[in-house]
């Protein structure tokens, strides 16, 4: 990567980070951490992307992450040959999220 396409990645992020809304101003030391703590929660609530980003990512934990990292490599152990084919799964479920991440970029 050239100099040139480096200072163009910098002069675009400074960009994007010009045109981003201005956040109220952060809790005072002396407020009470509950009252930090439900600001945040109402600027989360405030912001429906954020939300059911949220819920959807504890959702997919729970029902499909959590059932693939445990189960998987005791299936693989006791059914696919052991670590190899672990490593083998494990492979292919990081090049299909890649390739599953890109095409949600296009």
């Amino acid at each position: 990567m050239g100099l040139g396409s480096r200072r163009g990645g910098f002069a675009a992020s400074a960009v994007f980070l010009a045109l981003l809304p201005r956040l109220p101003p952060p809790a005072r030391p002396g407020q009470a951490l509950w009252r930090a703590a439900l600001l945040g929660v109402q600027e989360v609530g405030r912001r429906r992307w954020l939300w059911t980003s949220i819920v959807y990512v504890a959702a997919l934990n729970l029902v499909a992450m959590c059932p693939f990292l445990v189960l998987g490599p005791l299936i693989a152990q006791q059914e696919l040959g052991g670590a190899a084919a672990w490593s083998a799964l494990a492979f292919r479920y990081a090049a299909g999220s890649m390739r599953g991440s890109a095409l949600v970029v296009r």
